[in-house]
């Protein structure tokens, strides 16, 4: 950490790196405003309200999608392992350093 601090301005530099954000936008829809050539009272009444209602914008970033694609391709490697082997050196030692009970 040391070769971060400022020893001039005494400051300490540090790095963040972000893994997974999530942002939500909200968009209220508003019905459009008459056109200058069309009378007052004339607007199309239906047409108002097709436009009522919001939009959602939803951005999911994820900067660790290739460590969970790796994990669950090691996770599914490890599934189809039959047999393991093992070796155990010095296994006579075995009985002197964990005796009966």
């Amino acid at each position: 950490m040391k070769d971060q601090i400022n020893r001039q301005d005494d400051t300490l530099t540090v790095g963040v790196e972000v893994l997974e954000a999530v942002r939500e936008i909200e968009h209220i829809i508003q019905p459009p405003v008459p056109l200058e050539d069309v009378k007052p009272g004339e607007e199309n009444q239906q047409d108002s309200k097709a436009l009522e209602g919001s939009i959602l914008f939803h951005r999911h970033v994820n900067n660790r999608m290739l460590d969970q694609v790796n994990h669950s391709a090691d996770m599914m490697k490890s599934r189809m392992i039959r047999r393991v082997e093992w070796k155990v050196e010095q296994a006579s030692m075995l009985r002197r350093c964990f005796p009966i009970g």
